[in-house]
């Protein structure tokens, strides 16, 4: 997996007004697996 792209994805999506609401859904989604692998990085 490429974690700099889905931050890159995540970012324009915020970014981003215009999205349906099936692309919010996506970029939430994005959002949860992204906090989920900094929380594995990070945990000791």
């Amino acid at each position: 997996m490429n974690y700099m792209e889905d931050i890159e994805k995540y970012g324009q999506d915020v970014a981003d007004f215009t999205i349906s609401p099936f692309e919010t859904i996506e970029m939430l989604h994005l959002r949860t697996k992204l906090h989920e692998v900094s929380h594995q990085l990070t945990e000791l």
